[in-house]
């Protein structure tokens, strides 16, 4: 009868998009034992197709952090998540050469929105693994709504859930 005086609960769905074309492969099974193991947080990888160079913004968010080597970027949401999109294995060895960003600290981003761009080249010159790595190093692991192996797009929805804010 007095319904307007309950609270009210608000519902959000949070979505995780393909940051690049590939084929997605457990985290799990990266040849980084940091990574495999989930030490910084559990996650997915995108191995690219080999024409594929530019990282594409997973969730929208503030970009916490990109370092001057430019090969990750963490992103900050209004889901109270951070998201680490990584850019390769032992990358961080090459110094920033190869790498370029599109963004900054402290941006704001879009899900959608173009972060980086690597040379496949110089990564295959130097013998480097090009896999993706995306990250939740904060709050709650979504589930992925595709099989490992299965070959996304960038854009494609991989994760989506419900939150519930009360």
């Amino acid at each position: 009868m007095l319904h307007f005086f309950k609270k009210k609960t608000l519902q959000s769905v949070f979505t995780v998009t393909a940051p690049i074309d590939g084929i997605l492969m457990s985290l799990s099974d990266v040849s980084d034992p940091v990574f495999a193991q989930k030490l910084i947080g559990d996650g997915f990888a995108i191995v690219p197709d080999k024409n594929a160079n530019t990282i594409y913004a997973p969730v929208s968010g503030k970009v916490a952090s990109l370092p001057e080597t430019r090969q990750a970027v963490l992103i900050d949401t209004t889901d109270e998540m951070q998201v680490l999109v990584h850019v390769g294995v032992d990358t961080i060895d090459l110094l920033g050469n190869g790498f370029y960003a599109y963004t900054s600290r402290d941006k704001k981003v879009k899900q959608g929105q173009k972060l980086l761009r690597f040379s496949r080249e110089l990564m295959k010159q130097k013998g480097l693994d090009s896999t993706v790595m995306v990250i939740f190093s904060k709050g709650e692991n979504p589930h992925l709504l595709m099989d490992y192996g299965s070959p996304v797009s960038q854009g494609e929805v991989l994760m989506r859930e419900r939150i519930v804010e009360k």
